[in-house]
């Protein structure tokens, strides 16, 4: 990862920003992924995104909880510290490390499994669980749609998902520059420094090739799997959605 955040840092910094696009473009998904986490999780702690995370820690019920997308721990150790018992998919090498030594040094090892093979439509457990959470990761799921009706099976009775999700973006209008903008002042406080010059081409891979849903949409979806629609809003640039089995 150090020679791509060098050689990101070199596109940024001579100002090649077509090719900085393209070499975001052209990252493995895991490579993209590990620097997504890196630029993003800081941002976890404030604004939107730590609105969600209280959201999505709110609203988790029962005792066994499927983190997917778990990054580096930041739903799943809170769980952990409640009580809960928690399985964490999170296929990234970097982020998966980071999360295993924080639950290691807390010592959580008996309520805490890690899988580090990515979620799909065929992912398995063997088990049901009682609330899943989908934290900004619904949009890179391959088939969308497919893996939220694996969520229902793997679901106990009564069982819920949480889901955050962006809201659709066009990254051909003045709407998606003026998001980038916005978030780049957001993120000024964390002095990221030449990193926030990577938001743009983030999120422009994202919008490009992940699936987003309006909050309609999305509804509509999970009603037809056999979810009830328990809690549903919009914060900002996001939505929020709890529906029960």
């Amino acid at each position: 990862m150090q020679k791509i955040f060098i050689h990101l840092k070199h596109l940024v910094d001579s100002g090649r920003s077509q090719d900085l696009y393209d070499y975001v473009n052209q990252l493995s998904l895991s490579d993209f992924w590990s620097v997504y986490a890196d630029i993003f999780n800081p941002l976890m702690t404030i604004g939107v995104s730590k609105q969600l995370y209280k959201k999505h820690l709110d609203f988790v019920k029962g005792n066994t909880v499927l983190d997917i997308g778990a990054g580096t721990g930041l739903i799943s150790i809170p769980l952990l510290e409640k009580g809960f018992e928690v399985l964490a998919v999170e296929p990234a090498e970097a982020m998966s490390k980071k999360i295993e030594q924080i639950v290691c040094e807390n010592e959580f090892q008996s309520q805490f499994k890690l899988i580090k093979e990515p979620f799909d439509s065929n992912f398995s457990l063997g088990e049901s669980v009682d609330h899943v959470v989908l934290k900004y990761v619904l949009y890179g799921l391959p088939k969308p749609k497919e893996c939220l009706s694996n969520i229902y099976d793997l679901l106990s009775a009564g069982g819920a998902v949480s889901i955050s999700n962006p809201l659709p973006l066009n990254v051909n209008d003045s709407d998606f520059e003026k998001f980038i903008q916005d978030l780049e002042s957001e993120m000024q406080p964390l002095n990221l420094g030449w990193k926030l010059k990577l938001l743009g081409p983030i999120n422009k891979r994202l919008a490009s090739q992940a699936v987003f849903y309006s909050l309609d949409q999305l509804e509509a979806i999970l009603s037809d799997i056999g979810f009830k629609i328990f809690h549903k809003e919009t914060i900002r640039t996001a939505l929020f959605v709890v529906a029960q089995k």
